[in-house]
């Protein structure tokens, strides 16, 4: 198949790709029915440079926010305690992405979050305005008030994980993300 793309375990050739090797074969054709043949093989392989893991404690951040989230819903009166919680444990988990070095999480974390906590902010919704006002109230919070909240959850969980990683620093030298073998298994 023209351009095709299938996953080559490493051999004896280029014994050093080990994370992530492809092998790209690339067909040449001069015309519909001139088909020449395989003209050579590449190997990429791709380093990981970020560590660990992050789906557990995405899951509990996003619990967390989900409570925090109906406290300040259900309640009547000042919840300020609720948003410090609220902050501090959005804050810790951008500390814990930013030494995980997993920062590009904080993109996928708002959805986590909306995921866990759409259904309890609707009826937390209905608990405070009542079960039809609340309604369209907790409707509104789902669809328009989310793009706030997840906008704030985004903005702490990058500023904080992006201060972290850059206080970390790096893990050593680096030969580059990137290395493709070309034909003859020579370094490119």
């Amino acid at each position: 198949m023209p351009g095709a793309v299938s996953p080559e375990p490493s051999s004896a050739r280029t014994p050093k790709v080990t994370n992530a090797a492809y092998r790209l074969t690339i067909d040449a054709a001069f015309g519909a029915n001139d088909y020449i043949g395989s003209v050579s093989t590449v190997f990429i392989q791709v380093k990981n440079r970020a560590r660990g893991n992050v789906t557990t404690p995405m899951i509990v951040w996003s619990i967390m926010m989900a409570v925090v989230i109906f406290m300040v819903e259900a309640s009547h009166g000042s919840h300020h305690d609720a948003l410090w919680v609220g902050f501090g444990a959005t804050a810790l988990f951008g500390i814990y992405l930013g030494l995980r070095r997993r920062v590009a999480a904080a993109f996928v974390a708002p959805f986590v979050s909306w995921m866990v906590a759409w259904v309890p902010l609707w009826i937390a919704a209905m608990v405070r305005d009542g079960f039809l006002k609340g309604l369209f109230v907790g409707f509104f919070w789902i669809t328009i008030g989310w793009v706030l909240i997840g906008g704030l959850e985004f903005a702490t969980l990058f500023i904080v994980g992006s201060f972290m990683r850059m206080l970390r620093g790096s893990s050593g030298t680096r030969d580059g993300d990137v290395v493709v073998y070309g034909p003859g298994g020579d370094k490119r």
